[in-house]
């Protein structure tokens, strides 16, 4: 009995076909399915190919499929016109990674290549000055990218002599992806580490036990619309492969909750996936969820754990995917009935305003230190009441306070509480803490949970996560990114019941970022260094492709402005590229209106991305930076990055604590950070007057000629 698997490749590959043919290679694919050996496939050997397993299939007079074909198993790698298909097959061999039980396609001709010692850039001419400056650049051998590292280093973690001297010869970036192939994936990732200067991850997890069930990572196409809907959706290439350090993860067999964390375009929602399907169809796990942090976030989700696991499929309806508060507010509701309404900060806000007039307390605190109190330590941690305010230590608060003044807070927040209850109205804070007590008194919960973006969950999040699932092993898995975290965030997990000491990973491969806007986008740190003394976590990872350097753009007036965005988007129109892979994003809503406008009398379609929106596929997107964190185009354009939004001076004004501002403006830099890293291929960014201060060491970085 065959296997028959799709491949990465054959994606890319179908680009190039015309719409005829499309329809034929679906036809083709399902007749290899059900009888690969069936003669009127008219399979050929490719004689000339240094693999001896590549195949062709006859598509049409024009077109043909290539396979690998080897015992019981095939991959359909290829689909082309008659000669190219032929000269793809004979310039690729397959790479086997017997330890991480995969497959890579190689190309021979980039490996050949690498493989060779490089000679020098610049031969010394004689009618050549030496002491012209660019002579002597050219002149100079490459810098090597592992030069500081000595042999013994990657002999005593399993390097050999002839891989060694293939290290030897890599002098950028570029050159180590390209020698991949010549590596096993968990060699691979080793490299990555020392490239990055990681420290070796102390992993106190292992892999469930392989068995035929665990070990086949790819993805098995039932039908024809399964294939048509993969190649409807880029995203869904990754679906199809995991890396070495991505299966490792999915497979692991943790003793309780882990963690697994990495910058922008990494793969962790990729991780996230497939380790919920592994729990349900290779652990068997039944009532696995997957929880994300906003509603938009989770319609993207749905489609592709539907693509996944099938939307029919016994094992999608095994997974429960919302996100946090969505899930909070279905408990609170059925418990609670209609009784309630979920109110928002404005609301929240102005009642706190009301009640700090009414008690009197300007002489003793700002309103703002009172809203940041409670936003902060009060809400949070559920401490409404004095006896639990009274010596909680609010851990990285900069204004002291005394036992009277705690009382006098406290009433103030009790108040609070007690007016909006009354009212029929429930603080965000609240929902959480009360849906937690809920659950605290059932029996509901899930046998396994999956967090993507994780890094924004507050105490109260965290305690409701933990009230979901019992303690156990594989209970939960974290995977976020603290590069992108957009709120106030003091506290240790440990305080609310979650242990991911020893079980906390990092990915460092970004498959979604271009390596030319990841490396603009990594200037950022530079400003985060200058305001901590605290150790930071490592955002830097390494790009898989090259892509055009962003366009940071400057203009005197607003209108200058709108219209230099209407001709970049019209350029990228142009360049073929449809409508709803481009993102217009800004710091408020009411900033995105005259750009709207504007897109509307060029005959641009556009639609505004907010929590109640559909997915629309033919429109230009426009949306606030926060309603697209996790999301990711191929074009994002950032608009109004002026002095007075990065950072917003609305929102610093309304600081109350001295510790805040920090805080804040290391918040300020991710949401720049955030807004960056949503783009595939092309970053756009523009400004009216002054620039926002965040856009000075990428601007110098980008003078420098990166």
């Amino acid at each position: 009995m065959h296997q028959v698997f799709l491949t990465d490749n054959l994606f890319d590959s179908l680009q190039s076909l015309p719409n005829k043919d499309l329809g034929r290679v679906f036809k083709t694919i399902q007749q290899i399915k059900k009888n690969p050996s069936n003669p009127g496939l008219k399979l050929h050997r490719i004689v000339e190919s240094p693999d001896d397993h590549f195949w062709t299939v006859r598509v049409s007079n024009d077109a043909r499929i290539v396979l690998y074909k080897k015992e019981n198993l095939i991959l359909i790698c290829h689909a082309d016109k008659h000669d190219e298909a032929y000269e793809w097959a004979k310039r690729r061999r397959v790479s086997s990674d017997t330890k991480s039980n995969s497959a890579k396609i190689v190309s021979l001709d980039e490996y050949e290549t690498k493989k060779r010692k490089k000679p020098p850039f610049f031969k010394q001419n004689n009618n050549v000055d030496v002491k012209d400056n660019k002579a002597e650049e050219l002149a100079k051998e490459p810098e090597l990218l592992f030069k500081d590292h000595k042999d013994e280093e990657f002999l005593n973690i399993g390097f050999d002599a002839p891989e060694l001297s293939l290290i030897r010869t890599i002098s950028s970036e570029e050159d180590l992806h390209s020698l991949e192939p010549s590596f096993s994936e968990s060699k691979f990732d080793k490299l990555i580490s020392l490239y990055l200067d990681i420290e070796p991850q102390d992993e106190s997890f292992e892999s469930f036990e392989d068995n035929e069930e665990t070990q086949n990572e790819l993805i098995e196409f039932t039908d024809t619309q399964d294939i048509k809907s993969a190649l409807s959706q880029p995203w869904e290439q990754w679906l199809i492969f995991l890396s070495y350090a991505q299966k490792k993860l999915v497979k692991a067999n943790f003793k309780g909750s882990s963690k697994v964390f990495g910058s922008a375009g990494t793969g962790k929602t990729v991780v996230a996936l497939h380790r919920a399907k592994f729990l349900i169809e290779k652990q068997k796990i039944d009532k696995v969820a997957l929880f994300t942090f906003s509603r938009v976030l989770t319609q993207d989700l749905k489609i592709k754990a539907d693509l996944l696991l099938g939307d029919s499929s016994k094992s999608r309806a095994s997974l429960h995917i919302d996100y946090l508060e969505g899930e909070a507010g279905r408990i609170f509701n059925q418990h609670y009935g209609n009784r309630f309404k979920l109110t928002g900060d404005y609301t929240t806000h102005n009642t706190l305003k009301s009640i700090y007039e009414k008690l009197e307390l300007q002489n003793d605190f700002t309103l703002e230190f009172v809203i940041s109190e409670y936003e902060n330590v009060i809400g949070p941690w559920n401490l409404y009441e004095f006896k639990d305010y009274k010596n909680f230590p609010r851990k990285g608060r900069g204004t002291p306070l005394t036992a009277s003044q705690r009382e006098k807070l406290s009433r103030c927040y009790m108040m609070l509480k007690k007016q909006l209850l009354d009212e029929g109205k429930v603080s965000t804070f609240d929902l959480y803490h009360m849906a937690s007590d809920i659950l605290s008194k059932t029996s509901e919960r899930y046998s396994s949970i999956v967090i993507d973006e994780a890094q924004d969950l507050g105490p109260h999040m965290l305690r409701f996560v933990r009230s979901l699932t019992d303690k156990k092993h594989n209970d939960i898995m974290f995977c976020g990114d603290t590069g992108q975290s957009l709120y106030y965030r003091n506290h240790s997990w440990l305080q609310h019941g979650i242990d991911i000491r020893g079980k906390s990973s990092n990915l460092y491969i970004n498959y979604r970022t271009s390596k030319q806007i990841k490396d603009y986008a990594e200037v950022l740190n530079e400003d985060i260094l200058e305001l901590t003394d605290k150790q930071v976590e490592n955002r830097k990872s390494i790009s898989t492709f090259n892509g055009p350097k962003p366009e940071i753009k400057s203009f005197n007036n607003q209108n200058e402005e709108i219209q230099g965005l209407v001709e970049w988007i019209k350029s990228k129109i142009k360049q073929g590229i449809d409508l709803h892979e481009i993102i217009v994003l800004s710091r408020e809503v009411s900033d995105l209106k005259p750009f709207a406008t504007k897109l509307k009398e060029n005959n641009i379609s556009c639609w505004e991305l907010d929590a109640s929106s559909n997915f629309i596929y033919n429109e230009v997107g426009l949306a606030t930076v926060r309603r697209v964190k996790g999301l990711e185009y191929r074009c994002v354009a950032i608009v109004n990055c002026n002095e007075d939004q990065f950072p917003s001076e609305k929102e610093l004004a309304k600081i109350g604590d001295i510790s805040d501002e920090d805080d804040f403006l290391i918040r300020e830099i991710n949401l720049l950070y955030v807004a960056m890293t949503r783009a595939r291929d092309n970053l756009y960014i523009s400004h009216t007057g002054p620039s926002s201060m965040y856009l000075d060491n990428i601007e110098d970085y980008s003078k420098k000629g990166n």
